[in-house]
């Protein structure tokens, strides 16, 4: 994991943490949201991808300076608008559909 420079805004720190850690999803299902409205800025981003973390390649990450961070220094560009990225971006939503059709009828079957 790449470390969050102290220095970052507390929300630009916690989008760059939930980013690195693979986070997001846990964070949402464990919310249990009764309505969740996506916004999806970072599909205009190219991805960097590096072993087991793709993170997008954002205006927090870059003005953060962590895209020069040894961690992810070595990462592979997905620029946005390949097939490659455009394919990772639906498996995630894939994953999140799941997750919270997961959610769902796990609170159905504790009613």
């Amino acid at each position: 994991m790449a470390l969050v420079p102290p220095t970052c805004h507390f929300y630009t720190r916690a989008l760059l943490l939930t980013d690195f850690d693979n986070t997001a999803l846990e964070q949402m299902a464990a919310a249990r949201p009764d309505t969740l409205v996506l916004n999806f800025k970072d599909e205009r981003f190219d991805l960097l991808a590096q072993e087991d973390v793709l993170v997008t390649e954002s205006l927090e990450l870059i003005e953060s300076g962590m895209i020069s961070d040894t961690a992810i220094r070595g990462a592979r560009g997905i620029p946005r608008l390949w097939i490659e990225a455009w394919s990772l971006w639906m498996a995630g939503l894939l994953r999140l559909r799941i997750a919270f059709d997961d959610g769902r009828r796990n609170a159905t079957a504790t009613r």
